[in-house]
């Protein structure tokens, strides 16, 4: 599942007070359902940013999460800014790699 939440992680980096706690509860629902924020499971210690707001803070709202039972399926997760850059959106594109189950095709 890929989207923008319009969330962020509890361990958000700058950490924004006008986010509640509803919404770190929100984000960590995932992990209890069994899946798995792509980015983070990659990128643990990198603070990346999807979207910048008129002030030019930056938020990382998009995201893609996958069955923590396939987490070691996961080749590559990263931002793309370009299309942001470009304006041709507000929100930077998200890449995600994975491969595909033995014999899947």
């Amino acid at each position: 599942m890929a989207d923008d939440l319009n969330i962020l992680e509890p361990d958000h980096a700058p950490r924004y007070p006008v986010f509640g706690t509803w919404e770190y509860d929100f984000y960590r629902s995932f992990a209890a359902a069994g899946l798995t924020d792509a980015y983070c499971h990659l990128h643990p210690q990198t603070v990346e940013h999807s979207w910048f707001g008129r002030g030019g803070n930056g938020y990382r709202f998009d995201h893609a999460f996958l069955a923590t039972a396939h987490h070691s399926r996961l080749l590559s997760c990263g931002y793309l800014h370009r299309p942001r850059e470009l304006g041709l959106t507000d929100h930077s594109a998200l890449a995600l790699h994975v491969t595909c189950a033995e014999g899947a095709r």
